[in-house]
């Protein structure tokens, strides 16, 4: 497999350092078009180191703005427009590519849109993959980087240094699956340092160690509990060019299932192998598999604003291409 071409460094936290395409996808689906009249709009602009948003409703589109509003228990009054900042590295790539327009159509509670930004605000494409993953998973992102997601959950310097060295082959996929909020970095570094990896200690203990079952190598790193970091077992293999590094042992092993074949999957990002793109999301959060508490606690530092309105929600779907995006939203 060939993947090559970062997002923007940040709080790894919220949402991967995909927090400024994530928000606009929430502004962009509270509007609707009526049919048969002129596409409602709505606009992000920068000023004066805030951003401003902005709507052209059709008296239908209006109407039925309203209704959305109540579905999500948002206020009335965010159909006259609003401003809101973001941190400086955030807000720097979002000035960058506003302003930001995009056209929408709802039907029933589905909202679909397309639009497109000044600039690529990614400034980074690669090839798509499509990748199986588990039918459980309620996130997945593909993008150039999540090294600081994964560093975040480690306050070992040797360790943080040795995923300097090796977690960085680009483009990479992030997916967060189970109750548990199991999660992994899909990558495609075949020549990953374990010899390296094995000097790497923990309060003065080795935490490498390496096993192999269904005719793979399990490479496994035993990361004790220290102050309020919960204790982690990365365990990393590879199969057919792909390297999978997975927050539990036990999701290796139903990952490496997956791959083989076994058990219910469904496709990521599930677009043509020849396209280019910058930047791809799916939320999932249905009935079968709901986005629960262990969810937001692996993305959130404290309760998130976005909380209540992502459970409500119960698809999520964004691409961007270049400076062209699209997607939809079904609500609950």
């Amino acid at each position: 497999m060939d993947l090559k071409p970062r997002l923007p460094a940040g709080r790894a936290k919220i949402f991967l350092g995909a927090s400024v395409i994530f928000l606009l996808v929430f502004l962009i689906s509270l509007k609707t078009k009526s049919t048969g009249s002129a596409p409602d709009l709505i606009t992000l602009e920068a000023k004066e180191n805030k951003f401003h948003v902005s709507f052209n409703f059709s008296k239908n589109g209006e109407d039925n703005f309203i209704q959305i509003l109540e579905k999500l228990n948002l206020p009335q009054n965010t159909k006259e427009g609003f401003t809101f900042g973001l941190d400086s590295t955030t807000s720097a790539r979002l000035a960058f590519a506003s302003p930001i327009r995009a056209n929408l159509d709802i039907k029933q509670d589905m909202v679909n849109f397309e639009g497109e930004s000044t600039k690529n605000p990614t400034q980074n494409q690669f090839l798509v993959h499509n990748l199986r993953i588990p039918k459980t998973s309620n996130l997945m992102v593909a993008a150039s980087n999540f090294k600081d997601f994964v560093k975040s959950k480690t306050t070992s310097v040797q360790l943080t240094d040795w995923l300097d060295e090796n977690l960085n082959s680009q483009p990479q996929y992030l997916i967060i699956f189970n109750k548990n909020a199991d999660f992994a970095i899909i990558f495609g570094n075949e020549n990953i340092d374990y010899e390296d990896l094995k000097e790497v200690q923990v309060l003065g203990e080795p935490i490498y160690y390496n096993e192999s079952n269904q005719d793979t190598d399990f490479h496994i790193i035993k990361i004790p509990e220290i102050e309020e970091q919960k204790p982690l077992t990365f365990t990393i293999f590879t199969k057919d060019g792909i390297t999978f590094l997975v927050s539990s042992y036990e999701a290796a092993q139903e990952l490496l299932n997956i791959q083989k074949g076994n058990g219910e999957a469904i496709e990521f990002p599930n677009l043509r192998n020849d396209q280019n793109i910058s930047l791809a999301i799916l939320y999932l959060n249905s009935n079968e598999s709901p986005a629960e508490d262990n969810f937001f606690k692996l993305l959130f530092d404290t309760k998130p604003q976005f909380e209540n309105l992502l459970k409500k929600i119960s698809r999520l779907e964004f691409t961007l291409k270049s400076n062209r995006f699209s997607g939809l939203i079904s609500i609950q």
